[in-house]
């Protein structure tokens, strides 16, 4: 009897290695990356499709697959191991084994032999030599507006204004009478710098009230429907903290800036659940495509409730139901900081499905370059009558700060005008008695948004004494640069003022990156290109504060582990180590020597690819 046991486990464990060895075919080269090796791409042998489907991976599910992924070039962001060519993910999408191919096989094939024999076989998946990095981060979006943007009216492109007027049109015919038409995303500078009017579409929409925000967020367009609607007429008053803009005999032209927004922005409809659902998938499946896994989510501007709505209505039921396609750190408005405080006592951080992450607040000091508000110490180079927009008190502001900080909250403060950063500084300062404490750059992480236009270098040492985080904007660099020159001349658009990456690296301040979609696009490897070198890569020259850029892998650090630091995640996402989330992408050149921008291949969340083909050759 014992010997017939012998023989039948012996049959197993040679079908096993048999099996193995056709599965994990290896042919190497080397690439020269701290010995790390790959192949180049062979006829396709042994590539087991990785399952498509985004699933709620759990540990207590024996059914479920364990993966090996291989032959790869992968930058972990792992000081500890920078360098990887395979690693091992477990049931539970957390990865196991990490390091070069022998190792990773051989720590494997205790886990591999108990699933052949008991449960789902691993998969094992080829990745032909690629480049990989953790999931990209992008630590400032605007979740549910940038899933609704993907439906209406979209205007980044448009250079003329006969162009702007049959992007309404064309919206207008479409859509049922007495509907909003919504969306905008419009830059008058591309166009040459005459802001719209609402005289240009009132004749192509007259049964339609329109709002079509500019890129920047902070100023918006309403035609005269909308206007009536709002009872905003020639004797309109500007609301605290924005501008109703008037010609010269009066009237409202359309504009209307940062609180003036709201004014029209009430009346819209409230989407449903189902709307605020649908607005989340398509959202998720756009980020996905740009490599985009873990997303900080600031919400809708100016609306607190609406936060809340969307946290309660939508991502929570998603991830109840497992239907959370990527990770959320859902940042709520610093006017609701007691219902944060008291949502964080009651539940903690975090959802069970590692997908949802809460207990920070945001607020806004300024507004922005391109709508002049953002709030500059002296006047716009262009218009000497404004100096920008605070738009709140900042005595209520400091005070909220000081709140929120002795409720342990994170807190995110947009500031872009030099004065406005100043401004948020020195009430950290005051509010954290002059210097942060607790961990290394400060317990509660507090965040600088934008952080755009500095002060100069003492503000970089004075956010790296007290341990503030500056959130940049790399792709709003692309689309200010010419403004700045215009609005702010030469010497505060430049070295050590705008977009001053490198001074406030040299100060020590903790970079993250984020886009701010839909205010620009979510791409991330254009924004470590744009960090990188300053320009746009089909521009032929670069900027003038070229010094001010990061380098190569600062710039990737930014979008992945430091971003994951800036959010409170770096335990579960932004580097590829043992028990980490595998959230990966897969690309098609290295990013910290590429000349242009990689194209993303694939992408991965928890060891499942949920976008890209299976076929890599």
């Amino acid at each position: 009897m014992l010997s017939q046991f012998t023989g039948v486990f012996s049959i197993t464990i040679v079908t096993t290695i048999g099996l193995l060895a056709v599965l994990l075919p290896v042919q190497y080269i080397s690439n020269g990356e701290d010995g790390v090796s790959s192949s180049s791409c062979p006829l396709g042998y042994g590539m087991a499709e990785a399952s498509a489907e985004l699933d709620n991976l759990n540990e207590d599910t024996p059914a479920q697959k364990a993966h090996i992924f291989y032959n790869a070039r992968v930058w972990t962001g792992d000081a500890k191991r920078p360098w990887a060519e395979a690693f091992s993910v477990a049931p539970n999408g957390r990865i196991k084994h990490i390091g070069l191919t022998a190792q990773v096989l051989g720590l494997s094939w205790p886990t591999s032999l108990r699933l052949w024999l008991f449960g789902a076989p691993p998969t094992a998946v080829n990745l032909r030599g690629k480049f990989v990095v953790p999931g990209f981060i992008d630590s400032h979006v605007h979740l549910i507006q940038g899933g609704y943007s993907l439906s209406r009216v979209y205007m980044e492109g448009v250079t003329t204004k006969e162009g702007f007027v049959a992007a309404v049109k064309e919206a207008a015919d479409a859509a049922p009478p007495g509907s909003w038409i919504l969306g905008g995303i419009w830059g008058e500078q591309n166009w040459g710098g005459e802001l719209p009017h609402r005289s240009w579409i009132d004749s192509v929409s007259p049964h339609h009230p329109v709002l079509l925000t500019r890129m920047c967020g902070h100023m918006a367009l309403a035609n005269s429907r909308a206007l009536e609607a709002a009872g905003i007429g020639r004797g309109a008053a500007d609301p605290d903290g924005g501008q109703i803009k008037k010609d010269a005999s009066g009237e409202p032209t359309g504009i209307l800036t940062e609180t003036a927004m709201k004014l029209v922005a009430q009346l819209l409809p409230k989407p449903t659940a189902a709307e605020d659902m649908v607005a989340l998938q398509n959202a998720a499946r756009y980020l996905l495509s740009k490599g985009i896994t873990t997303v900080h989510d600031m919400g809708p501007p100016f609306d607190g409730e609406a936060a809340w709505r969307i946290m309660e209505n939508t991502y929570l039921p998603a991830a109840d139901s497992g239907a959370l396609p990527i990770r959320i750190l859902a940042y709520m408005a610093l006017n609701t900081l007691n219902r944060t405080a008291d949502f964080v006592k009651a539940k903690g951080h975090s959802h069970p499905s590692g997908r949802l992450f809460w207990g920070s607040v945001k607020e806004f000091a300024d507004g922005s370059l391109g709508s002049r508000t953002a709030l500059m110490q002296e006047p716009y180079s262009d218009r000497p009558d404004t100096s920008g927009v605070a738009v709140m008190d900042y005595g209520e502001l400091q005070a909220l700060i000081g709140q929120a900080h002795a409720k342990q909250l994170q807190l995110a403060v947009h500031a872009i005008g030099d004065k406005a950063i100043a401004e948020v500084v020195r009430m950290f300062g005051e509010v954290l008695g002059g210097s942060s404490s607790g961990s290394p750059g400060g317990a509660l992480r507090h965040r600088v948004e934008h952080a755009q236009h500095l002060p100069g270098v003492r503000s970089a040492q004075d956010m790296q004494r007290l341990g503030l985080t500056a959130v940049i904007n790399p792709l709003h660099l692309l689309h200010d640069v010419q403004l700045m020159k215009e609005r702010l001349g030469k010497q505060r658009a430049g070295p050590q003022h705008g977009f001053a990456y490198q001074t406030l690296q040299k100060a020590g301040v903790h970079l993250a990156s984020g886009s701010d979609w839909p205010v620009v696009a979510a791409e991330p490897l254009l924004g470590i290109y744009a960090a990188v070198n300053r320009k746009h890569p089909n521009s032929t020259t670069g900027w003038y504060a070229a010094e001010e850029g990061l380098s190569p892998e600062a710039a990737l650090r930014a979008h992945t582990a430091d971003a994951a630091w800036a959010g409170h995640l770096e335990w579960q996402v932004g580097s590829l180590r043992e028990g980490m989330h595998a959230d990966f992408v897969v690309l098609s050149a290295n990013p910290l020597k590429a000349t242009g921008v990689a194209d993303v291949l694939q992408t991965y969340v928890d060891g499942e690819r949920v976008f890209g083909s299976a076929n890599l050759c």
